[in-house]
């Protein structure tokens, strides 16, 4: 049986990366073994979560490397993140997931936190 749960998304969500979510929820579902429905035990031992979709796996509607190299004049975050990754021959191009950027990036928080940052600003720009 595949049963599929939507967890809406939400600014403490954002820096969790898929693989984590689905760990966290594997852990919460098998917490409690055994349930009890109408009569008959359930055994929830070997259950799994698997993210279908989510911020980190889709695809952006253009290239995020592209976007980032115009940001490159900004004295912020945002400006520090896009001069590093365009002078980045291996940063991801084309329209790569965030999932792409963080493992690119190699999950340090304060990188992470740059990806945030500059992935919000670019979906809220228009294209």
């Amino acid at each position: 049986m595949k049963i599929e749960i939507e967890i809406p998304d939400t600014d403490e969500l954002d820096g969790i990366s898929d693989e984590d979510m689905e760990r966290i929820i594997d852990e919460a579902i098998r917490t409690t073994h055994w349930h009890e429905y109408a009569g008959v035990d359930i055994d929830l031992t070997d259950a799994r979560a698997r993210v279908v979709e989510s911020a980190w796996s889709k695809k952006p509607p253009r290239s995020f490397l592209t976007w980032l190299k115009t940001q490159t004049k900004r004295e912020d975050i945002v400006g520090d993140f896009a001069r590093d990754a365009a002078k980045d021959p291996r940063a991801p191009g084309g329209r790569a997931t965030k999932g792409e950027w963080r493992d690119y990036l190699g999950g340090a928080q304060h990188l992470v936190e740059a990806l945030n940052n500059s992935w919000n600003d670019f979906l809220i720009e228009p294209a």
